[in-house]
């Protein structure tokens, strides 16, 4: 349901609160049915949430949403192959078993990966931010982000959820979870001739147990500290020739080396034989200063269970550089006769459960954010990227969406018309630096670019492609 203008706080959470017993009945009647009507074993997942958004285009207030989903999905094994169906709203519970065990006869056959014990779950003191406290931010932010910049656009985005995940089995599994987050990004377009910045910066907060009511809040005020900087770095453009430079990316630029490694560590690639490190394990996979970790309890996207019922954990992938193990959902786990740590997760209600990370961390920073631009000297600092990279090769090719010269350990000016390329594992191993973040909305001097908690990092060298 959506609902435009303003509503009622109180009762929307109320009603949130009403609606999660009646899914876990529902989902109780629909594993019952599924098992009567000659499913094996059968498993219900279920998620409902609700989000308050505004948003703000050109300056203004220009949209103030309230929306509300709900799902459940049903997997039934019935002569061992295995059936998904999926309804969204109103579930009817005998369409559903129905169509879960006609699509059992396509299946393919295969173990059942179902856990017959409830995994640990958390308690999160339950918070809320009303719509009118997202719009007072926003414009509050706005406002500020004005007087810095008269003749910018503003634009942005606020908004705050609760949801609740639930997974209840055949075998006696029966769990779930509440969550709640504010989540926002300003942004400003400035153009001067044919010449345009688009610039942006925002936060996740979701907090985890035990963390102090103090780390709930937006801070606003500091995103415009990080757009003020950018405008800054941003204004003058420097020409620059293509060479070989040595770089710095910024968090949001990380994904173009950790995407790879990523899918390196991913254990279906590793028990297909394709990941470049299926025989690395106890090996130096990238530089002595890198460390991989998964922490759970540390940011905004943690979760105390995966979608197969498996409790997350704390786990190292990559220590001082050198590989420990991979990620896995139950049924690769079991091919790599490793044990499950959690990292099963589905990228949808629609899907399988698949192996997938919680909070990949890497290691905190050594120095501080002037201090690595002194090592560099004079190179590339790179904010944002865009183009095709990620691949399990490792290859790159992509443009420098935000970048700035460093000359002399200073930020000369911004770049334009520059293309990357290279390989990720390589660039990996040729990190010598890690540096603070300058933003100040960092954790241990790292800051959060999607479920990547990232430091800066110097690599010694890539190929630069300059139109001058």
């Amino acid at each position: 349901m959506r609902v435009r203008g303003a509503i009622n706080h109180v009762s929307r959470c109320a009603h949130m609160a009403a609606m999660t017993p009646k899914l876990t009945s529902k989902s109780e009647r629909l594993l019952e049915r599924a098992i009567a009507a000659g499913a094996a074993h059968a498993e219900v997942y279920w998620a409902a949430s609700t989000t308050r958004q505004v948003t703000f285009e050109g300056n203004r207030l220009t949209q103030v949403d309230t929306v509300e989903s709900q799902g459940m999905a049903l997997r039934v094994w019935r002569e061992g192959r295995c059936g998904l169906a999926v309804a969204c709203g109103p579930v009817d519970a005998e369409l559903l078993v129905e169509k879960a065990l006609a699509l059992s006869q396509l299946g393919q056959l295969g173990d059942i990966e179902l856990s017959d014990r409830s995994p640990v779950s958390w308690e999160i003191e339950p918070f809320e931010v009303s719509t009118e406290v997202l719009v007072e931010m926003g414009r509050d932010g706005i406002a500020r982000l004005r007087e810095l910049q008269p003749d910018a656009l503003c634009n942005g985005e606020l908004s705050w959820e609760t949801s609740t995940l639930g997974l209840l089995n055949s075998r006696g599994m029966d769990c779930q979870f509440a969550d709640y987050s504010t989540d926002g990004y300003l942004g400003v377009e400035w153009v001067r001739g044919d010449d345009f910045l688009e610039v942006d910066a925002g936060q996740s907060i979701s907090p985890r147990p035990g963390q102090p009511a103090s780390t709930r809040g937006l801070e606003v005020e500091r995103w415009v500290e990080a757009i003020a900087r950018r405008l800054r770095w941003g204004t003058d453009a420097v020409e620059i020739a293509g060479d070989c430079y040595p770089v710095i990316l910024l968090p949001a630029a990380a994904e173009l080396v950790l995407d790879s490694a990523v899918a390196a560590l991913d254990g279906r690639q590793l028990a297909r034989r394709s990941s470049p490190w299926c025989d690395k394990q106890g090996e130096q996979v990238m530089s002595s200063l890198l460390s991989l970790s998964q922490r759970p309890l540390l940011g905004p996207f943690g979760v105390p269970f995966d979608d197969e019922g498996v409790s997350t954990q704390a786990v190292d992938f990559v220590q001082d550089g050198v590989m420990q193990r991979g990620f896995c959902d139950r049924r690769f786990a079991r091919r790599l006769q490793v044990t499950p740590t959690g990292n099963g997760f589905r990228p949808g209600l629609n899907h399988y459960p698949e192996p997938g990370l919680v909070n990949l961390v890497l290691t905190e920073p050594s120095v501080s954010f002037s201090q690595l631009l002194a090592r560099m000297g004079t190179g590339l600092l790179v904010e944002r990227v865009m183009g095709n990279f990620g691949e399990l090769s490792g290859e790159f090719s992509v443009t420098v969406e935000l970048g700035y010269w460093v000359d002399g350990g200073e930020v000369m000016g911004r770049v334009k018309d520059v293309m990357l390329a290279g390989n990720a594992y390589t660039a990996l191993n040729a990190v010598e630096g890690l540096g603070a973040s300058p933003d100040g909305l960092a954790h241990a001097g790292r800051d959060w670019a999607g479920a990547y908690c990232v430091p800066l990092m110097l690599v010694e060298e890539m190929s630069a492609i300059a139109r001058y």
